[in-house]
């Protein structure tokens, strides 16, 4: 059974699971769940078939049929979470690449809302985005079902150097030069374009291996962050074999967990005892948090407000 999440403090880690495609999306449901995850991110549209139409060489791509949202005749789609393709760009200087973009991203996010998806998720990749922001908001002006979009940012830009970074970050860089190396600017700039329909929009925030500074890190707090992207190649391995973060990564996800935040795991599996492992260790840092302040407790009700509900399945 999925849990659902609600408006109010839960009292487990939500945690769900990043897929590579896949055509059997009932059985991965289940063997998820059977590892304590509570919904699944998968691929709207196969991406062979993606790269085919982008390069204009087949009528378009064609989705999953309805069935296969199905277990055990009764749909799944209130735990799932559709991914829009990481190879569309609708801000792409080529006009071509922009308007093939466009209608493939309007086709997405349509199958999502046919299918009943309470979320989709479309990651951002460059510091302003004034034709998605347009195509976002036409999408859900024009949608009567409601769906929430979850925008991916990474937490920072890493660099090659921590000179770089530092000559970033230092008070002397212009604003043009922060906005295009700080991805929270990039989200203040989207949010702002989107202001009409932000209650529709969340952030899925990517947690880098090398950790950005506390000014950085601490800007994100004030935004809507719904989830912390983490992926299997930052978790370590201790001595009776399970996998633990490093404990400046405990610290920062600890900080996110006060204020409701839920967890995808994406990667491949790197331990022997499977993603149930992982599962699990998130679910024990959930747990172990310090009990919430009274100024987190009265930020919790607007939190809450911005966390997509998954509808209880059996």
């Amino acid at each position: 059974m999925a849990r659902g999440l609600i408006g109010n403090m839960v009292s487990e880690a939500l945690v769900g699971l990043d897929l590579v495609f896949t055509n059997d999306v009932s059985s991965q449901y289940s063997s998820a769940l059977s590892s304590g995850f509570s919904f699944l991110c998968i691929d709207l549209f196969h991406p062979k078939s993606i790269v085919e139409y982008l390069s204009v060489t087949s009528g378009g791509p064609d989705p999953r049929s309805d069935l296969a949202y199905e277990k055990n005749g009764k749909s799944i789609t209130k735990s799932l979470v559709g991914k829009v393709s990481t190879t569309i760009d609708v801000d792409a200087d080529i006009i071509s690449i922009r308007q093939s973009g466009a209608q493939l991203l309007m086709k997405e996010l349509s199958w999502a809302a046919h299918l009943g998806l309470p979320a989709v998720i479309v990651r951002v990749n460059r510091p302003n985005s004034p034709n998605l922001a347009r195509l976002l908001i036409n999408f859900i002006r024009g949608e009567y079902t409601p769906i929430k979009i979850w925008l991916v940012f990474p937490m920072v830009i890493n660099f090659n150097s921590s000179n770089e970074m530092s000559k970033v970050e230092n008070k002397e860089s212009t604003p043009d030069e922060l906005s295009f190396c700080s991805p929270w600017h990039w989200w203040l700039n989207l949010s702002t374009m989107t202001a009409d329909i932000s209650d529709a929009l969340g952030i899925v925030l990517e947690i880098p291996n090398d950790l950005p500074n506390e000014s950085v890190i601490s800007r994100w707090f004030s935004e809507p962050v719904v989830c912390l992207l983490i992926d299997t190649q930052l978790f370590l391995t201790n001595s009776k074999g399970y996998p633990v973060l490093p404990k400046s990564h405990q610290y920062i996800i600890n900080r996110f967990f006060k204020l409701n935040v839920q967890i995808v795991l994406t990667g491949a599996c790197r331990n022997d005892k499977g993603y149930a492992a992982y599962q699990q260790y998130i679910a024990w840092l959930w747990q172990s948090q310090d009990a919430p302040d009274l100024y987190e407790e009265q930020s919790k009700g607007l939190e809450d407000q911005l966390q997509v509900s998954f509808i209880t399945q059996t």
